[in-house]
């Protein structure tokens, strides 16, 4: 059997189903920037094209704003350094085209949001203002139609929830809403926002988040005894009775779940449709991360030690996995696959806008053991 057939065994029977042909999953660019001890993207509008901004916590911990245009390796712009601006946690999340904000753990240990806004070339990233908050060990952010939706952890577990919006080009917070004790938060973007966690029983769980007009979250009772060592979750429709994904990771397995609505005039209620174990019983997922994009289709990432990163061979090697996915009746269906070969200790994700020669694009960074940031970035046609 020749090496390369002796590979495309190992894989399918690796992965455990069959891939289609219906979709093309392109790596376009790949290029290292320097050492970081954290990071965090999003999009934003380069003159009607594509754009992504990197927050990076650099080796002294000082926060960066760093904006690229995808097709290039070689940024459009960089933030100057404030040594008032040293964090430990970073995140980030758009508010509109080219403002947006990082919510950071500062180096006292408090929440600290700070307005930026981009410039029409995407060369000049100024920073226009910041609110501090309470004392935290763990935030994330995302998009919440026209405003940013941050959660964070505080030190005794609690977790919390504060809407971050533009009123007369100032930064304004709401009243923040407080959760069970929680961890590994993430939420999805769109007019309907979904925290996801683990909760003080390691399981998953999953919370509604209502803003139209009120900020108003409402828990579902969707932990099912699902145990998670970390979670990511998307839209696929964001309204009141929207679906959902959930990419959670436990060990060796990570697990795919749609999420719908049991009754849509019941905020906060779930129920499981369809799900899948990826990779299970062969090396070990560390962080794993799922993005839908306007195709209609998913992107997941996985990092860790895996049996067939580039060889058919038994000892597990470091590497990526991205993979592009279709979600239909019959559950979730694997398109394509590709291999970032590395030893990763982040992995994070963002879509970049559409452009012609793709259907999609979108962003795949990675900190690799040494510090060393890792940009990838991807088409997806058809």
């Amino acid at each position: 059997m020749s090496r390369l057939l002796a590979l495309a065994l190992s894989i399918f029977l690796f992965m455990g189903f069959s891939m289609s042909r219906a979709a093309k999953l392109e790596l376009i660019k790949e290029f290292d920037y320097g050492t970081v001890k954290g990071m965090a993207l999003t999009s934003y509008n380069y003159h009607l094209s594509e754009g992504y901004v990197v927050a990076v916590l650099d080796e002294s911990n000082n926060l960066r704003i760093i904006t690229w245009k995808s097709s290039e390796t070689t940024p459009l712009g960089t933030s100057s350094i404030r040594d008032t601006e040293t964090a430990t946690r970073l995140a980030i999340a758009k508010l509109t085209g080219r403002s947006f904000v990082t919510p950071i753990r500062d180096s006292d240990g408090n929440l600290q949001i700070i307005l930026w806004a981009i410039s029409g070339n995407g060369m000049n990233i100024n920073r226009v203002s910041h609110l501090t908050g309470p004392e935290i060990t763990e935030v994330t952010a995302t998009e919440a139609n026209g405003a940013a939706l941050i959660a964070a952890r505080r030190p005794n577990g609690q977790a919390f929830a504060v809407m971050a919006f533009l009123e007369d080009n100032a930064l304004t917070l709401s009243d923040e809403v407080n959760f069970n004790n929680a961890s590994n938060l993430a939420l999805s973007k769109g007019v309907t926002n979904i925290l996801a966690r683990r909760n003080k029983d390691g399981n998953l769980r999953l919370t509604q988040i209502l803003h139209s007009g009120a900020f108003s979250p409402y828990g579902g009772a969707s932990n099912g005894g699902l145990e998670i060592q970390d979670v990511d979750v998307t839209a696929i429709i964001d309204v009141v009775a929207g679906r959902w994904v959930t990419i959670s990771g436990n060990g060796s397995i990570s697990k795919l779940i749609e999420w719908r609505k049991t009754n849509a005039a019941i905020p906060g209620e779930f129920e499981r449709y369809a799900q899948l174990e990826i990779y299970p019983d062969i090396g070990s997922t560390t962080q794993a991360v799922v993005k839908s994009i306007p195709t209609g289709k998913l992107i997941t990432g996985q990092i860790g030690a895996y049996g067939n990163c580039e060889d058919p061979i038994y000892s597990p090697h470091f590497c990526a996995w991205i993979s592009l996915w279709d979600l239909n009746d019959d559950g979730f269906q694997l398109l394509r696959n590709q291999s970032v070969i590395g030893e990763f200790t982040q992995i994070e994700t963002t879509e970049i806008s559409k452009v012609s020669t793709f259907d999609s694009r979108f962003v795949v960074a990675f900190v690799e053991a040494d510090g060393n940031l890792k940009i990838t970035v991807w088409g997806v046609d058809g």
